[in-house]
């Protein structure tokens, strides 16, 4: 698999939790994922539901790596016969299977997604290390994690459109939903049509934040739509845990519950134990297509030099979407 994204991880773990279902002789089921010039990366669960990841290291590799101290997480190095004589893999595991396995999920998608975007084995570790170490409470009895409030407000932003969505298209929007893993857009929609979402609780309701020099690019798509909600605080409104209770309550399949839940653990949103107090309510939410005439830096007009991009967009003398054509947008 060249190149995939967090739903192609989700469903592989869908798949081998049918399998091992279906399977009377197998005590664990193994699943090839991820195939590159220096390592490969297979997913397996067993019959006590024990989810591990398997990562091809060579031993040179492995005495270099310290492993990261991470309560509810294994670490190990073994052989397994099943995958492929003679070779020697690192293993991650939860230690204890009543941890919830949607945070685990969440955690493997944004391990595997870093792994196949590296160019060295060497790199593998200090991956390894970054992602457990910002996954590291998710694990822990202490349950001490937080979203930062621009990160609430953010996030907000993109499941206050998803429930949208899932009002018009039902469970297959939250597939479309790629916040979560860092993609270039917020949401990838049908005829290769792209949203991106800022959402601001700020005072000034004519500035967003564009992030980097890809938020905006509209290369290789139909269509690029900035959407922009503004929200302000107020007692009477919604907070974050409300909202996803209500797309909870919305989701009918059990399989896109449990993505939609893993998606907000690798979101890095303990939604159970982290409680947000702010109330928020839409005070405006408008819709802007982005052309090449849309005032925008983005990696095709700026110097190979410039990277690691992020400004500030005024909205004033920008026109937005009327209504007639916001309803345009989501017709298939």
């Amino acid at each position: 698999m060249d190149k995939f994204t967090s739903n192609d991880i989700y469903s592989s773990w869908n798949m081998i939790h049918k399998n091992l279902s279906s399977s009377k002789t197998n005590d664990e089921i193994i699943l090839p994922l991820i195939d590159l010039t220096f390592t490969k990366i297979y997913l397996s669960n067993n019959v006590n539901n024990q989810k591990r990841i398997y990562i091809k290291l060579s031993k040179l590799i492995h005495d270099r790596f310290s492993r990261p101290n991470i309560e509810g997480l294994l670490f190990d190095y073994v052989t397994n016969d099943l995958i492929e004589l003679n070779s020697s893999y690192l293993t991650i595991s939860l230690s204890n299977t009543s941890i919830l396995s949607e945070a685990f999920d969440g955690f493997s998608a944004a391990l595997l997604m870093a792994i196949n975007d590296c160019k060295l084995e060497s790199d593998i570790p200090y991956i390894i290390n970054d992602i457990c170490s910002g996954f590291a409470n998710f694990f822990s009895d202490k349950k001490e994690n937080k979203i930062s409030d621009s990160i609430e407000v953010g996030l907000f932003g993109e499941l206050f459109v998803l429930d949208e969505l899932l009002t018009l298209f039902g469970d297959n929007a939250v597939s479309t939903w790629l916040g979560p893993e860092g993609n270039k857009h917020d949401f990838s929609l049908f005829s290769n049509i792209a949203l991106e979402v800022k959402t601001s609780a700020a005072n000034r309701k004519d500035l967003v934040k564009i992030n980097n020099e890809f938020q905006l690019s509209n290369n290789n798509l139909f269509a690029l739509y900035l959407r922009v909600i503004f929200l302000e605080k107020v007692n009477s409104g919604v907070n974050l845990n409300e909202l996803v209770k209500k797309i909870i309550m919305k989701i009918q399949d059990t399989q896109i519950l449990n993505l939609f839940k893993s998606k907000l653990y690798q979101s890095k949103f303990d939604y159970l134990n982290d409680i947000r107090q702010k109330r928020f309510n839409t005070i405006s939410d408008n819709f802007y297509l982005v052309d090449q005439s849309f005032p925008k830096l983005t990696f095709s007009n700026i110097p190979n030099e410039i990277s690691d991009l992020s400004y500030k967009l005024s909205l004033k003398n920008i026109k937005p979407l009327s209504n007639e054509e916001k309803q345009k947008i989501y017709v298939i």
